[in-house]
Protein backbone atom coordinates (compact mmCIF):
# COMPACT_ATOMS: atom_id res chain seq x y z
CA UNK A 1 0.00 0.00 0.00
CA UNK A 2 2.59 2.54 1.13
CA UNK A 3 4.96 1.58 -2.02
CA UNK A 4 2.13 2.16 -4.82
CA UNK A 5 0.72 5.40 -2.68
CA UNK A 6 -2.62 4.14 -2.22
CA UNK A 7 -4.37 5.58 0.66
CA UNK A 8 -6.26 2.62 1.58
CA UNK A 9 -5.52 -1.42 1.97
CA UNK A 10 -9.01 -1.92 0.42
CA UNK A 11 -7.69 -0.31 -2.80
CA UNK A 12 -4.41 -1.83 -2.75
CA UNK A 13 -6.26 -5.58 -2.35
CA UNK A 14 -8.58 -4.95 -4.93
CA UNK A 15 -6.48 -3.77 -7.61
CA UNK A 16 -3.80 -6.40 -7.37
CA UNK A 17 -5.40 -9.30 -5.42
CA UNK A 18 -6.82 -10.94 -8.89
CA UNK A 19 -3.64 -11.63 -10.61
CA UNK A 20 -3.58 -15.30 -11.13
CA UNK A 21 -0.19 -17.48 -9.84
CA UNK A 22 1.20 -18.48 -12.95
CA UNK A 23 1.36 -14.57 -13.61
CA UNK A 24 2.51 -14.26 -10.59
CA UNK A 25 5.55 -16.70 -10.99
CA UNK A 26 6.24 -15.03 -14.17
CA UNK A 27 6.76 -12.22 -13.06
CA UNK A 28 8.89 -13.62 -10.42
CA UNK A 29 10.52 -15.76 -12.95
CA UNK A 30 11.22 -12.36 -14.77
CA UNK A 31 12.76 -10.30 -11.96
CA UNK A 32 14.98 -12.98 -11.02
CA UNK A 33 16.70 -13.33 -14.54
CA UNK A 34 16.85 -9.12 -14.66
CA UNK A 35 18.53 -8.78 -11.26
CA UNK A 36 20.69 -12.00 -11.62
CA UNK A 37 20.60 -13.41 -14.47
CA UNK A 38 19.75 -16.69 -13.66
CA UNK A 39 17.30 -18.92 -16.49
CA UNK A 40 16.01 -21.11 -13.74
CA UNK A 41 12.55 -20.29 -12.91
CA UNK A 42 11.58 -19.35 -9.27
CA UNK A 43 8.83 -22.12 -9.41
CA UNK A 44 10.43 -25.30 -9.79
CA UNK A 45 7.06 -27.93 -9.67
CA UNK A 46 8.08 -30.45 -6.31
CA UNK A 47 9.06 -32.88 -9.01
CA UNK A 48 12.17 -30.77 -9.66
CA UNK A 49 12.76 -30.09 -6.07
CA UNK A 50 12.92 -33.71 -5.03
CA UNK A 51 15.34 -34.65 -7.74
CA UNK A 52 17.63 -31.99 -6.40
CA UNK A 53 17.33 -33.32 -2.90
CA UNK A 54 18.05 -36.35 -4.19
CA UNK A 55 20.91 -36.24 -6.46
CA UNK A 56 19.23 -37.50 -9.43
Amino acid sequence: MEIVGHSRISLTLGTYSHVAPELSADAADRMGAALWGTGAPATDSDDDRKKEVEGD
